[in-house]
């Protein structure tokens, strides 16, 4: 599953993977670099797309393994997937049942049922159509078996539990029949059905874009917790921001134009707005969280990582990468190279549900802060900053000195808080 009008992009991405484990190196962090896109089918493969989706048929004798962790372009995916055609109106549950029930019993511990369709957000989508089935066919299965009524978990709370133990059946409706699908959990790419992630309105957010970073920290497997500190670049209208404030937490926002948040939340959330570049930005301490959504392009993007990477800056960050019209794969290669290099750089890049033309860095950053400190010394900011962690007490905020001091007792920053803390 993957982003409609993508599905070029992931079979190209996958016919990578598969060229690369051919006849790759062993080991090999990132796949070659083709300066042209996949225009044929892979030897050892069939990839036939449709919107939203793509079918993978491996060739016999030649099963080539997909990549085991998720692809940039990916959504969801259907480890070998089987085709069923519908019949008769209403026939497709009991198909599905009979096919599925008795490997479902045989499974020990708990199952879950995924329903719906390949391009969600479509005029004509059947995503209505696919959870009707959905239910239908539950009801058949615990008909069949009934003992797999006391083992199923709705998939919103399976999508929290950990995978062990967890058996996922993934049922998609397409026109014609439905594809199914029955593995661990662990062998999907998101425990969300599809992979998308519906994150509810909030009345309180400036802009809907605050979903984009939500559904990234649920990807992450990690929220900002109270009291840590974030700075977020290119902060206007202040979606990120709020995801960071209502949390309780200490969020510079960086950016020259307003901000329109309307609280800054419950637990005592703080903020301070620099009206600066976000580019040239450089905090006065190390922050807990590294946010930034701003419209440049995937080799400026990289430019901030690297720089906040070598001084040490952030602990985690989520950083959107612009895509150009064409060719998204050949903008990221020289990104990945640069990120697999990166020392104690654990990082995650994919497209999320929220995402449009663009693909979210998730990291988190290991290095030994003794050895980020020596990076930052041999390519030192524009402004100074300590070389030591901060306690977890104090505010992230704009180093100033000499007539920088000054200059900050004429203009101060905006501050907001609520009940005049600070």
């Amino acid at each position: 599953m993957c982003r409609a009008g993508f599905e070029d992009v992931l079979a190209e991405e996958v016919s990578r993977s598969l060229e690369s484990q051919r006849s790759g190196p062993a080991g090999a962090k990132s796949p070659p670099t083709f300066s042209q896109p996949h225009q044929g089918p892979h030897p050892s493969a069939r990839i036939a797309t449709q919107p939203g989706w793509l079918c993978i048929a491996t060739a016999p004798g030649n099963r080539a393994p997909l990549a085991a962790a998720p692809y940039v372009f990916e959504r969801q995916r259907m480890p070998r997937a089987q085709w069923s055609r519908e019949g008769g109106p209403g026939d497709l549950p009991a198909l599905l049942a009979t096919r599925w029930a008795a490997a479902l019993a045989k499974l020990p511990g708990r199952w879950t049922l995924h329903a719906f369709a390949p391009h969600p957000n479509a005029e004509d989508s059947l995503t209505r159509a696919a959870l009707g089935l959905g239910s239908a066919l539950r009801r058949a299965l615990c008909e069949a078996h009934p003992g797999l009524a006391g083992r199923y978990v709705e998939p919103d709370t399976a999508a929290r539990m950990p995978p062990a133990g967890l058996s996922v059946l993934q049922m998609c409706r397409v026109p014609g029949g439905a594809w199914t699908s029955l593995s661990p959990a662990a062998d999907l790419s998101d425990p969300w059905p599809g992979g998308v992630h519906r994150i509810p309105d909030d009345p309180l957010a400036p802009s809907r874009s605050f979903a984009k970073i939500e559904e990234a920290f649920e990807v992450m497997g990690s929220a900002p917790k109270p009291m840590e500190s974030a700075v977020d670049l290119g902060a206007a209208p202040g979606g990120w921001s709020w995801a960071f404030v209502k949390r309780g937490c200490r969020v510079v926002a960086v950016d020259n134009g307003p901000l329109k948040l309307k609280s800054l939340g419950d637990w005592g959330g703080e903020l301070e707005h620099v009206q600066q570049d976000g580019m040239t930005f450089a905090p006065s301490r190390p922050v807990d969280w590294l946010a930034s959504d701003m419209l440049i392009a995937p080799g400026a993007a990289l430019g901030l990582v690297r720089r906040w990477h070598r001084a040490g800056w952030a602990r985690r960050m989520v950083v959107n990468f612009k895509l150009p019209q064409r060719h998204p794969l050949a903008a990221l290669d020289p990104v990945r190279a640069v990120l697999d290099a990166l020392p104690g750089f654990r990082y995650r890049l994919r497209q999320l549900y929220h995402d449009r033309r663009e693909v979210t860095l998730m990291a988190e950053c290991e290095t030994a802060p003794g050895r980020r400190q020596d990076a930052a010394r041999r390519g030192a900011p524009e402004r100074p900053h300590p070389h030591r962690p901060h306690p977890s007490s104090a505010r992230p905020g704009p180093a100033r000195s000499g007539p920088q001091r000054r200059e900050s007792q004429r203009r101060k920053p905006q501050r907001r808080s609520p009940r005049g803390r600070r």
